[in-house]
């Protein structure tokens, strides 16, 4: 499934789910904006013992997120297992947000579409975990409060722009980021927009190794709630979305 954008209502609001005590997932408009961009979501294929989650931060609108989301939270998807594959993948959708936004003779400056970076994951029942990311969303392991692996990041979103190789938009045979995690016991998972981060916009604000020291015997739901907390804290200036497993 996939979590839809809150209405202008609910700006100050948390949309969240928790399918099981070890998962926790959520999404906010902030306290600034007024169109809410990210996506998370999850989808469970219990005949194979897994489960993907999907992480999305729009730019420029929320309808690419939307199309990334829904491309990989689909459950005829086979989810890649090489960087190649991936990479194949990640350009079909690319050439789908080009053909519904872009088109040839696009100006950089004002022809502004819809793009977004973002992180799929899948784990298996022997704890491994294939993750693919493109773009700036994040992602980190925890064990007892202590990170122990964070994913690499660049200001860079899919879309008409990448596709073009306009406003320095990585390729996506460049930039795509592939790799397969062996996880274990009380491993704790952790994907999330730069919204929590950079709860000023842009701004680096929200340590949050520091704050899961702190946090290292809570749940999954309870340290969902507590950076949720923080983000808003300290403005909550941009959308902000956190999906939190435990192994």
């Amino acid at each position: 499934m996939f979590l839809p954008t809150i209405s202008n209502t609910q700006l100050s609001k948390i949309q969240k789910l928790s399918p099981s005590e070890n998962l926790f997932l959520g999404t906010s408009c902030g306290l600034k904006k007024k169109i809410n961009e990210d996506f998370v979501g999850f989808i469970i294929n219990n005949n194979e013992k897994k489960i993907r989650l999907l992480i999305a931060d729009g730019h420029w609108g929320n309808e690419a997120a939307k199309i990334i989301t829904r491309y990989w939270l689909n459950k005829k998807l086979i989810f890649p297992t090489s960087r190649l594959e991936a990479i194949k993948l990640v350009e079909k959708i690319e050439v789908k947000l080009f053909d519904e936004f872009g088109k040839q003779n696009m100006n950089s400056q004002k022809d502004f579409t819809p793009e977004a970076s973002f992180i799929a994951c899948e784990l298996n029942s022997q704890n491994e975990l294939k993750i693919i990311s493109y773009g700036d969303c994040r992602a980190a392991i925890f064990n007892h409060g202590q990170k122990s692996w964070q994913i690499p990041t660049q200001a860079t979103w899919l879309g008409a722009f990448s596709y073009l190789n306009l406003r320095n938009r990585l390729p996506v045979a460049e930039e795509l980021f592939f790799q397969t995690l062996q996880l274990k016991k009380d491993d704790l998972i952790l994907l999330y927009t730069d919204g929590i981060d950079e709860c000023i916009y842009e701004t680096p604000t929200l340590n949050l190794s520091l704050l899961m020291r702190g946090l290292a015997k809570q749940s999954p739901t309870k340290i969902f709630h507590a950076i949720m907390k923080a983000v808003f804290s300290y403005g909550a200036e941009d959308n902000a979305s956190l999906i939190v497993m435990k192994i």
